[in-house]
């Protein structure tokens, strides 16, 4: 599966050479130390927290480097940002939200008091307060994971972490 058939808005995690969701998700440090190094002048990046000029992130709240904050973001206060974390354009995160090894796509809001971990999250979503987007630990004798799309079955190894994926637009409640 091709992550970037059906994920077409966020060039910058082509970049990245992980194709798979769940590769992406299971390296985001990884793959966003790789689009750290090419963000433009326009980021203020230091010790591996690039925020953008135009974002505004309010005070009391923990970011945890790899860290991208895209242009016109809001992070409000009391959010944890941790394990890579990648914000597209105009991205509202609410007060108490904690984010963990996920990309989050342009013009998508997260109210307060979610988790959403290990997890791509398209763009214009609307996840409301209190939801949590995470995966899921398979406890199965069989670690295969067997995905439907487009009438054909893909299977993954188990030994590969899950991550949730959440397609555009969505309301989440």
């Amino acid at each position: 599966m091709n992550l970037f058939d059906y994920v077409t808005d966020m060039p910058a995690l082509a970049s990245t050479g992980m194709a798979e969701p769940w590769e992406l998700c299971a390296n985001a440090t990884t793959a966003i130390k790789t689009m750290l190094s090419r963000l433009d002048r326009a980021y203020r990046v230091g010790d591996g927290i690039a925020v953008h000029e135009s974002a505004i992130v309010e005070p009391s709240l923990t970011l945890k480097p790899p860290c991208i904050i895209g242009p016109n973001c809001f992070i409000a206060s009391y959010c944890y940002l941790r394990g890579g974390v990648y914000l597209a354009e105009d991205v509202t995160v609410g007060p108490g939200v904690e984010i963990k090894s996920s990309f989050i796509g342009a013009k998508t809001t997260l109210a307060h008091l979610n988790f959403v971990g290990n997890s791509i999250i398209g763009r214009d979503v609307n996840i409301e307060a209190g939801a949590v987007i995470a995966n899921h630990r398979n406890e199965r004798a069989d670690k295969s994971i067997r995905i439907a799309l487009d009438g054909q079955v893909i299977t993954a190894s188990g030994t590969l972490p899950p991550s949730a994926c959440c397609g555009s637009p969505s309301v989440i409640s």
